[in-house]
C-alpha cells in the first residue's frame, strides 16, 4: 500500500491527517507544496487541477482513492482499516 499526502507546512488539519496515520501505523509520502513548485505542479496534475491541501493518494493494490481533506471514513474504508 502506498499513500502519499500533499500537505503544506501551515495547514493545521494537515498535520493531523499525519498525525492521525501514524497512529493508524500507516506510512505515507508527505509531499510539502509550498517549498516546491515541482510538489505543486505534481499535486495540481494528480488532482485534476485542485490546489486545496491536504489531498491524498491511497494505492492500496492497484485501487486507487483520491481523498480532498481529511474525512476519517474514506480514509477508513480506503485504508481497509
Amino acid at each position: 500500500m502506498n499513500v502519499t499526502v500533499y500537505s503544506t507546512t501551515t495547514c493545521g488539519i494537515c498535520h493531523a491527517l499525519m498525525q492521525w496515520l501514524e497512529k493508524q501505523d500507516v506510512a505515507y509520502k508527505n509531499v510539502v507544496i509550498d517549498t516546491s513548485p515541482e510538489a505543486m505542479e505534481e499535486l495540481i496534475t494528480v488532482s485534476e487541477g485542485a490546489i486545496g491541501t491536504p489531498f491524498s493518494v491511497v494505492d492500496n493494490d492497484g485501487a486507487i482513492t483520491k481523498i480532498a481533506g481529511f474525512d476519517q471514513k474514506q480514509f477508513r474504508a480506503a485504508l481497509g482499516l
